[in-house]
């Protein structure tokens, strides 16, 4: 990785650390007023912004797993199911998600994470009756490094 790439890189992660304290607290606003359209587009822009400068940058884990977030609020800005407390719990476990990624690759900037459990449940949440009281599992990421030289 050339001296450039890793600076954008950088400050990619800088920026999305605001965008993700941004994200949050939507998310908490939207747990009190689920259906405020203002709340839902900036949640709605901030993923959409993460996800592309994400893929500009060369981070292809997070553009795939904000790409499938951005599928999940394009449902809920659609008005196809009713926000729940799940929703937002899921949205928040999102976040973590992301900024535990964040995380990962401010210490290693080559590393890839398998998004995969968390994917599986926004899919799920998307694809069930989002009324259900049934417990989703919580995610948990799992890190593997692909070092390439």
């Amino acid at each position: 990785m050339d001296v450039l790439e890793r600076e954008m890189k950088i400050c990619f992660l800088d920026e999305a650390t605001q965008h993700l304290d941004d994200c949050e607290s939507c998310f908490l606003n939207l747990g009190k007023d689920k259906e405020n359209p203002e709340v839902i587009e900036k949640i709605f822009r901030l993923v959409h912004n993460l996800k592309g400068t994400a893929r500009a940058v060369g981070f292809a884990n997070i553009a795939e797993f904000t790409h499938e977030l951005e599928s999940l609020l394009i449902k809920i800005k659609k008005k196809e199911f009713n926000i729940n407390d799940k929703t937002v719990s899921l949205l928040l476990e999102c976040n973590d998600h992301l900024r535990l990624i964040i995380g990962i690759l401010r210490k290693d900037l080559d590393s890839k994470i398998d998004n995969a459990d968390i994917l599986e449940k926004i899919k799920g949440h998307v694809t069930a009756n989002p009324e259900s009281n049934e417990e989703a599992p919580k995610a948990s990421p799992r890190q593997r490094h692909d070092k390439r030289k």
